[in-house]
This record gives C-alpha cells, structure tokens and sequence, in this order.
C-alpha cells in the first residue's frame, strides 16, 4: 500500500516535469509580457537605428532572434508600422510637449544640409532649453523635412511657416 503512495506520488512529479517541458517550448502568445517587451525593443532599434520594417524579415535578423529566444515569434512588418511605431511616436510626442510646456525659455534653430547618394537638402528645427530642475541643457528635434528649394531667406521662412511643417498638439 505505502509502495503504491511512493509510485503514485513520483508519477505526479514526473508528469509535471514533462507538462513543463512542454510548456517551455510553446511559442509566446502576442500579448505575453515576454514578446510585447521582444517586440517593443524591436520597434524602438526602428527607431531609433532608422532601420526599415523590412528588418524583421531579414534572414539574420530572424536566425538571431530565433537564438536569442526560441520561443518568440517576430509580428509581422505591418504591425510595427501600424502598431508599435505609432504607440512610440505618440508616447514620444506627449513626452517632449510635457518638456516643452514645463520650461520658461526657448531658443530654435534651424539648419539645411544635403544628402550626398540622394541629392536632396533636409531641413531641420530644433527647440534648446534648460531643464531648471536640474539644471540640464536639452535639445531636441522638433521636425525635419526634405527642403529643394534654392536656400534663400524666403524660401526657409516660408517652409518653416508652411502648414504642417509642425504638428499642432
């Protein structure tokens, strides 16, 4: 009788291994904290990298992420572009408009350079301040666009003032 308890309890432990086992091999769901935080990285290196949505379809790119954790299955470039791009790119802008709204003083510059493989000039506006807090000088970037016109004074100030140069928040 007690050696059928022994057995008994053994199995148990046993099948839980297996069951776990299985379980360790289960690709992630979507929404599982481990992908979404996989996934969020992935769309911040986009970002902040400039690398395309193609990225995520690169064979490389793949055989990395499958080593790094086999259980995590790479969204598709459509839901970075739709998604998770967009969630940073709104996140981003609520934090640099909380920035913007909470110092006194604001200097911007602006600056042309041209693209040596393109052959087109960007244009850029960039808001300087100080963080009085700490004391902390920051600059960022509000916008930048493509710029071909001739670099006279009209035409910057015309494209600094053309609607949707900057996105009204």
């Amino acid at each position: 009788m007690e050696e059928e308890k022994v057995k008994e309890k053994g199995k148990g432990k046993r099948q839980a291994a297996v069951d776990g086992l299985f379980e360790r091999q289960r690709p992630y769901s979507l929404d599982h904290y481990k992908s979404k935080a996989l996934s969020y990285r992935i769309a911040e290196m986009m970002a902040v990298d400039l690398q395309p949505f193609s990225l995520v379809e690169d064979p490389g790119f793949c055989r990395l992420m499958k080593e790094a954790d086999p259980r995590y299955s790479i969204p598709s470039r459509r839901y970075f572009s739709d998604v998770l791009i967009p969630q940073i790119h709104t996140k981003i802008t609520s934090l640099v408009s909380q920035l913007l709204k909470s110092t006194q003083y604001i200097s911007v510059t602006t600056d042309i350079w041209s693209s040596g493989h393109s052959h087109h000039s960007f244009m850029s506006l960039v808001a300087h301040f100080i963080v009085f807090e700490s004391f902390e000088k920051k600059s960022l970037m509000l916008s930048c666009w493509k710029f071909d016109e001739s670099h006279t004074a009209e035409n910057i100030s015309s494209s600094i003032y053309s609607p949707g140069t900057l996105e009204q928040n």
